[in-house]
């Protein structure tokens, strides 16, 4: 015979006033429409004051005054963030100083070469995985394994090694 486990008491339901709770989101926080043709700065405003939309404004805010410090402001990614798209933005916000360096896994890497060099990435997984070819495309294999190569020889870190072999290649940046 199996023990039973006891059934707790149910909590007695309890109201309260509106008036009385704690609440977390305010109507003053809440986002504002913005007509068209405003500018980004409007927009950026007109963000909720709560959640997401203050943590972007805080993290806006402390890469300017790190900047404004002469901080170094680096960026760790993952590859979706490539792979997605960002990566002109990425460069745009280097270009404009706010970022001095970009920090990110291999998969980034991938995504990036083959950006560069193909104009294209991210294969779909599911059945690249199923045939056995996810991850075996020659050129990817072959330049990255190069330009670890040339990071190892030349006392590089790989990221570095990557970048000059894209510019001795000539590679097209993403657009």
């Amino acid at each position: 015979m199996s023990a039973r486990r006891a059934v707790p008491e149910p909590l007695p339901l309890l109201t309260t006033s509106l008036k009385k709770r704690a609440s977390k989101v305010r109507r003053g926080d809440l986002a504002r429409p913005v007509e068209a043709g405003a500018s980004f700065a409007d927009w950026f405003a007109a963000l909720p004051g709560i959640l997401a939309g203050r943590d972007l404004r805080n993290l806006a805010a402390a890469i300017v005054s790190a900047r404004l410090r002469k901080r170094e402001v680096l960026l760790g990614i993952g590859a979706h963030v490539i792979k997605c798209g960002l990566s002109p933005w990425i460069v745009a916000l280097m270009e404009e100083g706010l970022l001095t360096g970009v920090a990110m896994n291999g998969a980034g890497a991938i995504h990036d070469f083959e950006l560069a060099y193909a104009g294209s990435t991210s294969e779909d997984v599911g059945p690249a995985l199923e045939d056995g070819s996810f991850g075996m495309a020659r050129e990817t294999a072959d330049f990255l394994n190069g330009a670890a190569a040339d990071a190892a020889l030349g006392g590089l870190g790989f990221g570095e090694a990557l970048g000059q072999s894209i510019l001795e290649d000539a590679l097209p940046t993403p657009a």
